[in-house]
């Protein structure tokens, strides 16, 4: 039953993960009117710069969990440069983080520890899922839509965002460990402590957005 149980998490992770990667490459051959396409510019590699910094910073805790406040710069870079260039930035920082760490023997796998499956489908799903999750948030609204917000709007706006964003990607995350037999209540109480740190920076991206905006980069 507990293998059963393994497979179906994996199956789950893999389609949301290859899901979140298709949206991004779909985005970038096939691009569509209300979104950004991807421009190397400057901002891009600011807020590239700070958000592999934040996840190279990352710190283990409620047990083998690896928390990183890197999702502020995310949130950033979508009201920076675009919801397309946040998606293919948590792609590269993600992807980027979980190759290090799994050839540093400081990840959830190591080498030799798990089969070759088990560790491309996180690979996947490491970026996959929060770039899905952005982007569909993202699409929704529309650049031009989210670049036009007065800083009133914005103030308010951008937490909502955030938040919005926190909540599914947490509320997905849990519900694969749920799938292995964890208790609802661990994976909520989980949800809610991982949320709480990751929103004490929602200020400081309100900050750096507002600061983009009227003084550059």
């Amino acid at each position: 039953m507990k293998r059963v149980k393994s497979r179906t998490q994996l199956a789950v992770m893999f389609l949301l993960g290859l899901a979140g990667w298709a949206a991004v490459v779909a985005l970038m051959v096939w691009p569509v009117q209300s979104l950004a396409p991807l421009e190397l510019s400057s901002e891009f590699a600011a807020c590239l710069l700070f958000a592999i910094g934040a996840r190279l910073l990352a710190f283990r805790a409620f047990r083998r969990v690896r928390i990183a406040l890197d999702s502020a710069f995310y949130i950033v870079t979508v009201f920076v440069c675009g919801v397309v260039p946040a998606a293919v930035l948590v792609l590269i920082t993600l992807t980027f983080d979980f190759l290090i760490r799994f050839l540093g023997g400081t990840g959830l796998y190591r080498l030799g520890e798990a089969s070759w499956r088990r560790v491309l489908v996180h690979g996947l799903y490491n970026g996959g899922l929060p770039a899905l999750v952005l982007l569909s948030i993202g699409a929704f609204f529309g650049d031009e839509w989210l670049r036009t917000l007065d800083d009133i709007t914005l103030s308010w706006f951008l937490p909502t965002y955030a938040l919005t964003f926190l909540v599914i990607h947490y509320f997905l995350t849990g519900g694969t460990h749920w799938l292995t037999g964890t208790k609802m209540e661990a994976v909520g109480w989980f949800i809610v402590r991982v949320i709480g740190a990751e929103l004490i920076l929602v200020p400081l991206s309100l900050a750096m957005v507002l600061g983009y905006r009227h003084q550059g980069l």
